[in-house]
């Protein structure tokens, strides 16, 4: 496994150095123990954990597992607990599962690339051409390759995206997964998700009750700070770093803040566009930013419904909320259909909803979802005034000052 490529990383935390990736860790140590704590136990003891962390995209869950893995495999803390295991760190986004029998070959796959077992290779070569003549057999052989691997071991599975994950093994391959995890308990499982799913929140589901739920909320205006701070230090932005210090610096942050909306891959991208004096004057990086994210939030309206696309495209043009009615009637869809998608943006982190007596008022959880929306509509007249009234308005200094 190749680590340490670069210092920094907007999209894949897995190829930063370990210590640049936990100089930037922030905000969540509690629950880091508490992960940590449950992972050793279920190495050391007969309980087992299954642990699933929640939260937005971008918010940092690949970044909080990556520090979990290099912290059992560097901490000497947790040497004892890692004699026992035996970690299987899957890729991101595992494309190719779309079965029971998949999901078992990536997991030997990545347990073979990383301890290099040529034993385990074979086998793993042996399901591929039994699967040709009996698709039963290569299942079975597969199996016995994973308990024969593992054997008086615990066995770590590492994967992102569960939602995904599970909706490719389709409700006979968690049916199988949930029984074989049964007849062979040495499993603990650290996974993610963008919000939860059906699949581990309907009583009748193989997995309903399963996992330990862990949210990953964003983080707030001090900790975007100390974020912000630290990754000046990695950059060798000194005076970056001193200047977010500053009563005016704080002032220029929490305008960030404001349009970051907590989320930590967002801190991350715009910081690689700041320097003292761009800090300053927020234009100039504020559109390089704008820039750089606009892919990725056209990429995370791409995975919606159409008419989940619909009403994040009607919210995107409106200045203030509005009500579930407003946008049935502007989107074209029954007030039911309207309410439905909402509810499932809300979850997945979308859209927020404040109640107000029997009325529900909607807006884009992220305001920077809504910028990189008009940018790609060209509408850029008032980003200046925007931005500026934004650097004034948290300025309190600057207020006295001017009045």
């Amino acid at each position: 496994m190749t680590r340490g490529l670069v210092q920094t990383s907007r999209y894949s935390p897995g190829n930063m150095n370990p210590a640049a990736l936990a100089q930037l860790f922030v905000g969540r140590d509690k629950t880091l123990r508490d992960v940590l704590h449950r992972i050793e136990a279920s190495a050391n003891g007969e309980e087992k954990h299954f642990i699933l962390l929640v939260g937005q995209r971008g918010v940092g869950k690949t970044h909080f597992v990556w520090l979990v893995h290099d912290r059992l495999t560097q901490d000497v803390k947790y040497s004892r607990a890692l004699i026992r295991l035996k970690i299987a760190f899957l890729n991101e986004e595992e494309w190719g599962v779309a079965s029971f029998l998949d999901l078992i070959v990536r997991i030997l796959r990545a347990l073979e690339s990383r301890y290099s077992n040529s034993h385990l290779s074979g086998q793993i070569e042996g399901v591929y051409k039994t699967y040709a003549r009996d698709p039963e057999a290569a299942m079975r052989d597969a199996c016995d390759a994973l308990v024969e691997f593992v054997g008086e071991n615990v066995l770590l599975l590492v994967c992102e995206n569960l939602d995904e994950l599970f909706n490719g093994l389709g409700e006979e391959g968690q049916k199988r997964w949930r029984a074989f995890i049964q007849d062979y308990p040495f499993w603990t499982i650290l996974a993610t998700t963008p919000a939860l799913f059906s699949a581990v929140q309907l009583q009748d589901s193989p997995f309903y009750g399963f996992f330990t739920i862990r949210e990953l909320k964003r983080i707030d205006f001090d900790t975007a700070v100390e974020l912000l701070r630290k990754k000046a230090i990695l950059d060798g932005k000194a005076d970056l770093a001193s200047f977010l210090e500053t009563p005016v610096g704080r002032a220029r942050a929490r305008a960030i803040h404001h349009l970051a909306g907590g989320h930590h891959r967002v801190y991350i991208v715009m910081s690689d566009f700041l320097t003292r004096e761009s800090l300053d004057d927020l234009f100039r990086p504020f559109m390089d930013m704008v820039d750089d994210l606009t892919p990725y939030y056209q990429d995370r309206i791409r995975q919606l419904a159409p008419q989940q696309r619909k009403i994040v495209e009607f919210l995107c043009r409106q200045e203030q909320p509005v009500t579930v009615k407003t946008i049935a009637e502007r989107c074209l869809m029954s007030h039911q259909t309207a309410a439905k998608q909402l509810g499932e943006l809300a979850a997945i982190g979308f859209v927020e909803k404040t109640p107000a007596g029997r009325q529900a008022y909607c807006e884009l959880s992220e305001p920077l979802l809504r910028v990189c929306i008009e940018v790609k509509d060209n509408n850029t007249e008032y980003f200046r005034l925007f931005v500026d009234f934004l650097r004034r308005w948290f300025s309190a200094r600057a207020i006295r000052l001017r009045y």
